[in-house]
């Protein structure tokens, strides 16, 4: 038996209030019937009983209803997934071969950040934010600023004013700029974005399915794609809600809200980019019925070899299993994890390969840098990172870095490496050991490196 959900009314309501002071009572008036229409049409699709009592993970993946709608609800929040030096056109910013990996930290990001833990604080916060959000707040902002004249002054005029009388400028600014630009309904796609957002990451933390992630996501992207008219005009709506969320001037170099405005402006240049899905798309449940493909079985000969590729099949490698793995775990041809066990030590490694776009040192950097602050989170000390290094063996010149941290009263090393493939494609494997027995399985890491990337074979 499905349970009701509260967010309908925040959908067809609260979030596609029309117009503003001064306008005339019959538009008013015809903007109150065209919600009460969109109500009847939402709650003939069901919306109101959406989600089940408890988790049943869908039948379908990902790649099963990969789709134009599906890519038009990802990059209603691209700027969040870029941001964050996540995935773009993959819902929740991970694909599935990478869920497991990510799954751990995307739940600690929700809750931190949302305080969700659980299935029923996930459609808690969702109802929350889909009733209100900070939509709400902003109009009550924006009808007070009215009351005392402030949005007639021009924005030195009311800098000026509030600094004197209230000292903290940042959240009238933010109003004022967001309501000169785009009215009351100014923040809207904040929220619906967040909300959508928020969606795919409760689907990669499995507290909702992806048919439930995907129905409500759709819900949510029609009202936007009917509120706004463009990528642009929504876009803008998004980062005016960041602006007035966060409270700090935009035309500062080190302010967030800028450094969001600059990744919109480098989406919007990429030729194959989020936003080159048209914005007019017809959005439409491509995951029902969908025939879910079966899984090829993983090649393999008896030597041990094994063939990965990239996520769209592009780029295949093949992969050997060196004399030290003793199994491997999760693996299929998007992704290979090897362990590796030395009895007499009683040390271990963990390999996870890996093909992917070409990325920045500089966003590499990052990326390890955010996984040993999710360490630290997690109880890891000491916690050094060195600097990228290089090894050229077996035809490769290796690209690494090597991190070592305290853990639960011994040491963990784990090391980032990659080798360029081509011009477009790189393969990495990341390394994961600890010294439970007193030493590393490999003391020396160049050692593994040699005998890791000995076996990596480009697969014409």
């Amino acid at each position: 038996m499905k349970r009701k959900v509260l967010f309908l009314l925040s959908l067809l309501l609260l979030g596609m209030v029309m117009g503003g002071c001064g306008k005339e009572k019959e538009e008013a008036r015809k903007v109150k019937e065209k919600a009460e229409e969109q109500k009847e049409e939402l709650s003939e699709s069901g919306l109101e009983n959406y989600f089940l009592d408890s988790y049943e993970p869908s039948e379908f993946k990902q790649a099963d209803v990969d789709s134009d709608t599906v890519q038009w609800i990802c990059s209603a929040y691209a700027i969040y997934t870029h941001y964050n030096k996540k995935d773009l056109g993959c819902v929740g910013g991970t694909s599935d071969d990478n869920s497991e990996i990510y799954q751990r930290a995307i739940r600690i990001a929700l809750a931190n950040g949302w305080r969700i833990s659980d299935r029923d604080s996930a459609i808690r916060q969702l109802n929350s934010l889909l009733e209100k959000g900070h939509r709400e707040t902003y109009r009550k902002f924006i009808s007070e600023m009215k009351k005392h004249n402030l949005l007639s002054l021009s924005e030195e005029e009311l800098l000026s004013r509030v600094e004197r009388e209230n000292g903290d400028a940042g959240e009238f600014q933010a109003a004022y700029r967001a309501y000169q630009a785009m009215g009351e309904q100014a923040l809207d796609a904040w929220d619906y974005s967040r909300a959508l957002q928020v969606l795919g990451d409760c689907y990669q933390a499995e507290y909702i399915s992806l048919e439930e992630c995907l129905d409500v996501s759709l819900a949510v992207a029609k009202k936007l794609q009917e509120e706004f008219g463009s990528w642009d005009e929504l876009c803008r709506s998004y980062l005016y809600g960041y602006h007035f969320w966060k409270k700090d001037d935009m035309n500062y170099e080190s302010s967030d809200t800028r450094a969001r405005w600059e990744v919109y402006e480098e989406l919007k240049e990429m030729k194959q980019g989020p936003f080159s899905v048209p914005y007019d798309t017809e959005l439409k449940e491509s995951w029902k019925n969908v025939e879910v493909k079966k899984e090829e079985p993983q090649e393999e000969s008896e030597s041990g070899v094994y063939l990965l590729s990239d996520i769209t099949d592009s780029i295949t490698a093949e992969v050997k299993a060196f004399e030290e793995v003793t199994s491997d775990t999760g693996t299929d041809e998007h992704m290979i994890l090897f362990d590796c066990y030395d009895e007499t030590a009683d040390s271990m490694a963990v390999l996870a390969y890996d093909i992917s776009q070409i990325s920045s040192e500089e966003d590499i950097l990052y990326s390890i840098r955010l996984s040993l602050a999710m360490s630290e989170q997690n109880g890891a000390e000491d916690v050094e990172m060195g600097e990228i290094q290089t090894l050229k063996t077996g035809g490769w010149e290796i690209h690494y870095v090597v991190s070592v941290y305290k853990k639960d009263g011994h040491m963990v090393r784990k090391c980032n490496s990659w080798i360029l493939l081509d011009d477009t494609y790189m393969l990495s494997c990341n390394i994961s050991g600890d010294d439970r027995g007193g030493d590393f399985l490999y003391p020396e890491m160049e050692e593994m490196l040699k005998k890791i990337y000995g076996g990596i074979k480009r697969k014409e």
